[in-house]
């Protein structure tokens, strides 16, 4: 599984953080962008079963100033998932994404579109069948 993410810095000095964790435990990634960069890789694991449900979280660490995008998580579905008619990109307004309290439209602040949320313990959940994340 790979998280794919973006950092933008408004006035600060120093850019957002962030720790990334699946199922509770703190996965590798990097620690935080050193200037504005667009779809990096900020966190990756692999080798994941398939007999269980499985978390990924991102504590992003910043302030008003400094803002994380999340642009896209990639995985691997598992072997024995059927891809015929299956859907190879979620977009953000996707029925199996399920999002917590805050999060707007981002489509009028922005040319890119998608979701946005500036409250602390945001949270996003989708459900899938598969051994990794990539």
């Amino acid at each position: 599984m790979s998280v794919i993410g973006s950092a933008y810095n408004t006035s600060e000095s120093a850019f957002p953080s962030w720790q990334c964790f699946l199922d509770g435990a703190k996965v590798g990634g990097r620690a935080s962008f050193s200037a504005f960069q667009q779809r990096q890789t900020v966190c990756s694991a692999g080798s994941l079963s398939t007999d269980q449900p499985h978390i990924i979280s991102v504590q992003i660490i910043g302030n008003q100033n400094q803002a994380f995008f999340l642009d896209y998580i990639r995985y691997i579905p598992a072997a024995d998932v059927p891809l015929n008619n299956a859907v190879i990109r979620v977009g953000t307004d996707d029925s199996g994404l399920t999002y917590g309290p805050g999060w707007q439209d981002g489509s009028s602040k922005t040319t890119a579109g998608g979701v946005f949320n500036s409250e602390a313990s945001a949270t996003v959940a989708f459900n899938f069948t598969g051994l990794s994340f990539m």
